[in-house]
């Protein structure tokens, strides 16, 4: 749905543009995550798609880094964003985080946790929004909330 409004609201060369900006960021993020894992590059699956894309960047001339995403993948780091650390149960940041959506400050408790991912930690950790909502029903079931 998201890319779709996308396609209807831009110009076909600026989604274009944006569309293979998302897909090298993602491949990014997988190539990262096999170099993490001490894959070497000649056995890496993402080395080539990722050669390719900035192969077309270039051929295109546009400049990958100043080139907007369409879609912010939310497993792609942000090294620029200052994250707050949070030391409560990750049930009690759901459950801040639900009530921010509560208060109109999000559109889906899902958004809220996606924002959270972004932005918080725990304990120093990285957050995933399915963690939150995992534990918010846990404690949920376990009536540590309402």
């Amino acid at each position: 749905e998201e890319l779709y409004r996308h396609y209807l609201e831009l110009p076909k060369d600026e989604f274009i543009k944006r569309f293979n900006k998302s897909l090298y960021d993602y491949i990014g993020v997988k190539l990262k995550e096999a170099k993490d894992n001490n894959v070497p590059d000649e056995d890496n699956i993402w080395m080539q798609p990722n050669a390719a894309f900035v192969e077309w960047f270039q051929e295109q001339d546009i400049d990958i880094d100043s080139t907007e995403s369409l879609i912010i993948c939310s497993n792609i780091p942000d090294e620029s964003v200052e994250k707050e650390d949070s030391s409560d149960a990750l049930w009690a940041i759901a459950d801040d985080m639900r009530t921010r959506k509560d208060d109109g400050e999000f559109d889906t408790y899902r958004d809220a946790y996606r924002w959270a991912e972004k932005n918080m930690t725990y304990k120093g950790n990285p957050i995933k929004a399915y963690q939150l909502e995992r534990a918010y029903h846990k404690a949920k079931s376990e009536a540590r909330v309402g």
